[in-house]
This record gives structure tokens, sequence and C-alpha cells, in this order.
């Protein structure tokens, strides 16, 4: 297993995300969705039990800089060399 973890240029630890893949020809790419405050994750769970879901889903963002874009683009080349073509 290979994975690449990608923290945004901002410096916030929630700000982050995974890169990774085993031998198999997928890799899986996480974000980690901030919850905010109590308050914020309380509606978020009413308006679950409520039923609703939006349009866009679950996002979040990260900023890339050009050293973790080269590490992006390093640990993608290790993946392609690293798994067969179909």
């Amino acid at each position: 297993m290979s994975e690449l973890l990608i923290r945004c240029d901002c410096g916030w630890n929630e700000h982050i995300a995974l890169l990774t893949y085993w031998d198999a020809p997928e890799m899986y790419l996480q974000f980690y969705l901030v919850a905010g405050r109590w308050w914020q994750r309380l509606w978020v769970a009413v308006r679950y039990v409520l039923g609703y879901k939006s349009q866009f889903g679950a996002w979040d963002e990260i900023v890339l800089g050009r050293e973790a874009v080269r590490e992006m683009a390093s640990f993608l080349d290790d993946f392609l060399a690293d798994t067969p073509e179909e």
C-alpha cells in the first residue's frame, strides 16, 4: 500500500487529503470534511434525521502549493508505474 497525505497551504490541520493505492488499478482520494462547531454539527444532524440532502453533496477544499503538486505528481507517476494497464 502506498499513500500520500497532502496538507493545505493555509496551515489548518483539518484541511487534508489522502491519496491511497494498493496493487489494484484504483486509487482512493479521501478528504477530511470539517464538521464545524457543536451547534453546526447539531443542525446538520437534525437536517439529516429529517431527510435533507444537499444537491451538491458534502464538499471541502484544500489549497495545493507547488511542492504539494510536485509530490502528488510523483505519487501519481509511481501509481501508473506500479499498476498494469487494462
